[in-house]
């Protein structure tokens, strides 16, 4: 039983990777400024007019496709942002994912109206926060913070934005993945079988053997 698991675990290959959405995503909502910087459009659970509300089980501002064309102090309604928590925000996904990138987009700004960029950026694929060195390029008003998530295989992605809480203002717009679902190889389906075969021939046996109660 040993050796099929260990042949099962073999049998599977990525396609090319494409954008993946996530089914939802759980946060703290955004908070109060000048203006307010509310995930407006969230789907799911709870109060999207309360700063720093928690939401859970929906879609919103962050995966729509919509990037904010100006900064925060002239087109807030894109961003979604805080400056007294240090937001995770939690991606689910429809099944496992081989992972190849993730990106984030910021409004780059230096100190206006306390408006930072993160000081970093941590990742959880399951085995704990780790901090990722992103490649960051301008895309007009916007930072674009591009991830390697190579070797990540899950079904839920947490990222915590670092800032200092309290002192400055992160303004996120939206975040898009990339990755694969993993697949069976085809020339390996006929190996899963006889693993499969192999399990249940070795139940039927024990099963067999079991002694007859009195």
């Amino acid at each position: 039983m040993k050796l099929a698991a260990l042949t099962l675990a073999g049998a599977f290959t990525q396609a090319s990777a494409a954008i993946v959405t996530p089914i939802s995503y759980d946060m703290p909502n955004g908070e109060i400024g000048s203006f307010t910087y509310f995930d407006e459009s969230y789907s799911g659970s709870g109060n999207t007019a309360v700063s720093d509300a928690l939401l859970a089980g929906g879609l919103g501002d962050l995966t729509d496709g919509v990037l904010a064309t100006a900064h925060w102090y002239d087109q807030p309604g894109p961003y979604v942002g805080w400056a007294q928590v240090v937001p995770e925000i939690v991606f689910h996904f429809a099944s496992a994912t081989a992972f190849t990138a993730a990106t984030f987009y910021f409004d780059e700004q230096y100190g206006t109206g306390y408006v930072y960029l993160p000081t970093s950026i941590e990742f959880d694929t399951g085995a704990g926060f780790q901090t990722y060195a992103p490649t960051i390029t301008s895309v007009g008003p916007l930072a674009k913070y591009d991830f390697d998530l190579t070797g990540a295989l899950t079904s839920t992605i947490t990222a915590r934005l670092n800032h200092p809480a309290g002192q400055t203002v992160i303004m996120l717009t939206e975040v898009t993945f990339d990755g694969t679902s993993p697949t069976p190889e085809p020339a390996m389906w006929a190996t899963m079988l006889a693993g499969f075969g192999l399990v249940g021939g070795a139940l039927r046996r024990r099963r067999r053997a079991l002694p007859i109660q009195a």
